[in-house]
């Protein structure tokens, strides 16, 4: 016996659920949803409520899950709900819908507690779910013969109310899917509109936002059919009221005749809103406009109240040069071309990197004025912070105050996709420049330059420059400029900062710069060297693409994840040696390959010293300049600690895993424990087999 609860079964058949009883929030089954649009609620006595945001009908839902409108529903009596209720459902009414010669389609079916459910007529019988049936307006024949002879014919919200007017004398309908906001998709169909045409319509709407929005998207797609339509508010109704109550108040039909022949015909907004008819287009004539120069932060690169993006790969130095960039902006030094910069605040939102350890400690070897960096985190709630998502108005709203509040010259955008909203998956090039257009307003209305960080594609694109940032064109379409930072194919040591677009003036002239520190450990520093480079990014591109061709090893992604592995071993070994085996693992765990691990250990020039012999000797690795210091080492599958003495220097290559091997001039003893290093005076040579 399935012992499964109605919302149980609901929920197992669903992805990306979320929250707890009674309300959850999961993808809707009827449509590609990437936003969890399906909301799922349990009532007090059991029933399962399906409402997709997006406008999604009950029908369609219920099809996509392959389940029958009475499985939402407690089928045992004896279930007991909460508060007491049995789950048992009493039929109050049912609804029929038929043709326009009087045959059965479906019916809506009504029932206590207040819900609905929808039957197909079919082989004499009704049986659960509409399927493929057609969908038809309520009482088809008599609005079909009232719209030919050009009578009125009203429109309301729900059966009972079209049913009570009709009572009245009235020819009256509705549609069976109810209403829609206007934020979700709207129910009513245009063939229920030509089963209206030439009716004097009046639509009388529910007194809710629901009920007005439908009401005036009936209005707009019947008015091309109807001879007339109407949209009649009943007064006196109650909020969420609808005509019969108004009917119950006191309403009769001379009082209605009344009302419609107060009621002016209703025509389509002739401007671009459906709501204010006073807007008019917003026109200026060129002679009147004074034009303006454009105002930079940084001439040829960054412009005043617009978005630019800057693209490159994780490790290869785009994050400590923007770092450079921002400490050049809050106090205002100089740009490294030459040309004056003025200081001003800066906002970091949704930094991929760790402020304390990371973008911190870059900013303060850039120079810069900390006090005038604002870190933006997320949108605080009580004690949670939630993710950052420029596309809710409260969230804009929020940057934009702060913008304005410390008087911010630059946004970086740290992360660009994660501030773009839930939806948005960078691919599709519409949605991009619809997930896009909160950043330019932003830049717009605060005077602000906004940057945004978007990563690189694998290899080299062929064509323009502007085609090696991953994702929709539309991203280097919106932007106003666009830079790229790459490696020198000339010299690997080298960045390039590439300039691939510009909207607004000449594209600005190639500098490069190096990654320098004190000591390996240091947070990474941008040097830059003096003048301009000549090459263009399509020059530079051109020449890393054939690299590429001839060492499929070196593209900028390989090179991006050495330098990643560099940056790992930097942080491990900086306070001392390691064994090689806990280094390769520590690599593992970071989904570090060999290949690249052996690169980086290349890259770096790791010394490697060896302690003990045989199976209880290990091998050490350090940094260039860092001096062995004995520290407790683990012993590995020995289980013990000890203190290691300074292991005896290796000579020869290192094999493919970084590990040397043994001196031939080296020995064990027998007296010395597993960490003691042997030293063996010149010509006391050992060969195996021999006596000590």
């Amino acid at each position: 016996m399935n012992t499964e609860t109605p919302v149980e079964r609901v929920l197992g058949k669903l992805h990306g659920v979320t929250g707890r009883e009674p309300q959850w929030s999961a993808r809707c089954p009827a449509h590609d949803d990437k936003r969890a649009s399906l909301s799922v609620g349990e009532k007090p006595d059991g029933q399962v409520l399906l409402t997709c945001q997006t406008g999604c009908t009950f029908e369609d839902v219920l099809g996509a899950l392959s389940m029958r409108a009475a499985e939402l529903f407690p089928s045992n009596p004896s279930y007991n709900g909460k508060n007491g209720s049995t789950g048992h459902m009493d039929e109050v009414a049912s609804y029929t819908y038929t043709d326009e010669q009087g045959k059965n389609l479906f019916q809506k079916r009504r029932y206590l507690p207040k819900s609905f459910l929808l039957f197909r007529w079919e082989n004499g019988e009704w049986k659960a779910k509409l399927e493929t049936v057609r969908r038809v307006l309520y009482r088809l024949p008599e609005v079909v013969a009232a719209a030919q002879a050009g009578r009125i014919v009203f429109l309301v919200e729900g059966e009972k109310d079209a049913d009570n007017l009709a009572a009245l004398g009235f020819c009256t309908t509705t549609n069976y899917e109810g209403a829609s906001k206007d934020t979700q998709k709207p129910k009513w169909r245009e063939d229920y509109s030509k089963s209206l045409r030439g009716a004097k319509l009046v639509v009388i709407p529910d007194n809710d936002d629901a009920g007005r929005a439908h009401a005036l998207n009936a209005a707009r797609v019947s008015h091309p059919y109807a001879e007339s339509v109407r949209i009649l508010g009943l007064p006196g109704v109650p909020d969420k009221g609808d005509v019969s109550d108004w009917l119950a108040s006191g309403g009769d039909a001379d009082k209605l005749k009344k009302l419609v022949a107060d009621t002016p015909p209703w025509t389509p907004p002739t401007t671009l809103t459906a709501v204010n008819t006073s807007a008019t287009l917003a026109v200026r004539d060129a002679s009147t406009i004074t034009p303006k120069r454009i105002a930079w932060r940084w001439r040829l690169r960054l412009s005043v109240g617009r978005y630019h993006e800057i693209v490159g790969f994780p490790g290869i130095g785009k994050t400590a040069l923007v770092m450079d960039m921002i400490g050049r902006l809050t106090t205002g030094d100089g740009w490294p071309d030459g040309d004056p910069c003025e200081a001003t605040d800066v906002l970091i939102v949704a930094a991929e990197d760790e402020a304390e350890d990371v973008l911190v400690p870059r900013l303060l070897a850039a120079g810069a004025a900390l006090k005038r960096v604002h870190f933006v985190d997320g949108i605080k709630r009580g004690e949670h912070i939630e993710e950052l998502d420029l596309s809710r108005a409260f969230d804009f709203a929020e940057v934009r105050r702060l913008v304005t509040e410390k008087n911010a010259g630059l946004i970086y955008l740290d992360a660009l996709d994660d501030v773009l909203g839930g939806n948005h998956d960078g691919k599709g090039n519409a949605e991009t420049r619809r997930a896009l257009a909160p950043i330019r307003q932003l830049a717009r209305q605060t005077g602000a330059t906004v940057l945004g960080l978007r990563h690189p594609t694998k290899r080299v694109a062929l064509g323009p420059a502007l085609n090696n940032g991953n994702g929709s064109i539309a991203y280097g379409a919106v932007c106003r400029g666009s830079m790229l930072v790459t490696v020198d194919p000339n010299d690997p040591d080298t960045r390039l900062l590439l300039a691939t677009k510009s909207n607004i003036s000449r594209l600005a002239p190639t500098l490069r710069f190096k990654l320098v520190g004190e000591r390996d450990d240091d947070p990474p520093k941008i040097s830059w060297e003096s003048g301009t480079d000549n090459r263009t990014a399509d020059d530079v591109l051109a020449a890393l693409r054939t690299k590429e061709q001839e060492n499929p090893n070196d593209t900028q992604e390989e090179l991006s994840k050495v330098e990643q592995a560099m940056e790992l071993l930097r942080e491990w070994l900086k306070d001392g040696w390691l064994t090689v085996p806990e280094v390769t693992s520590r690599a593992s765990q970071q989904d570090v390959s060999p290949k690249t691990l052996r690169r980086a250990k290349e890259n770096l020039g790791l010394k490697y010293q060896r302690a003990g012999f045989g199976k209880n000797g290990v091998t050490f690795c350090g940094l260039p300049g860092v001096p062995y210091t004995p520290t407790p080492r683990e012993v590995g599958k020995h289980g013990e600690t000890e203190t290691a003495p300074s292991p005896q220097p290796l000579t020869g290559e290192p094999d493919a895993a970084g590990i040397h091997a043994r001196p031939p001039h080296a020995r064990p003893s027998e007296k010395t424990a597993p960490w003691a290093s042997t030293q063996v005076e010149q010509g006391d040579a050992w060969e195996p087999g021999t006596a000590a």
